[in-house]
């Protein structure tokens, strides 16, 4: 187990995350949101299927605004962390702090590993910004912010484009045929 474990785990102590500024660096979460870290538990999860044993940090966050998934503000929201030291693990002193927080499911099938599906994680290479890191906090949270009203407006900009292209072409077409009209009586 020892051997299947390090090659993954030292390749994500070598990862850093995406900037925020480039474009994808949201993609692939479930979910985005800007929560206040309330608890921190560690232990360990074991997994029957494969009776392995993985130590686990488990952060809450209350959720105060929220970007991508069905998380809504006040919900609770649980991440995982799992790993041995590698996975950026929050401190005692960071509790009543807000974090912009990337979560994903780990979807990746590898034999004879435990499948970690049910969990919302994150890592050291995943999205994750602290108040206490001001400005870079307050620019990725505006970053998330623009990037999601500008994917709002362009799927708005979509749902009422036909629509309203049909009405011109119609009232052109109507117009048109008024203005032939009234021409035709004088």
């Amino acid at each position: 187990m020892a051997k299947a474990m390090v090659p993954c785990l030292a390749h994500a102590c070598m990862c850093l995350p995406t900037p925020i500024n480039e474009e994808g660096s949201t993609d692939g979460y479930e979910v985005v949101f800007v929560g206040e870290l309330i608890a921190i538990e560690r232990t360990n999860k074991f997994f029957p299927d494969t009776q392995d044993i993985f130590p686990v940090e488990i952060n809450s966050y209350i959720v105060h605004e929220s970007f991508i998934g069905s998380v809504s503000l006040g919900d609770t929201v649980h991440i995982h962390q799992f790993g041995i030291g590698c996975t950026n693990p929050r401190r005692e002193d960071q509790l009543r702090t807000k974090f912009l927080i990337g979560g994903f499911r780990d979807e990746q099938k590898v034999p004879d590993w435990p499948s970690m599906q049910e969990y919302l994680q994150a890592q050291l290479c995943t999205l994750s910004y602290s108040e206490l890191s001001d400005p870079e906090y307050s620019s990725a949270v505006q970053v998330v912010r623009n990037r999601m009203n500008t994917a709002f407006e362009v799927k708005v900009a979509s749902i009422l484009v036909a629509p309203l292209m049909t009405v011109i072409v119609i009232g052109s077409i109507g117009f048109v045929l008024f203005i032939e009209r009234v021409s035709i009586f004088q």
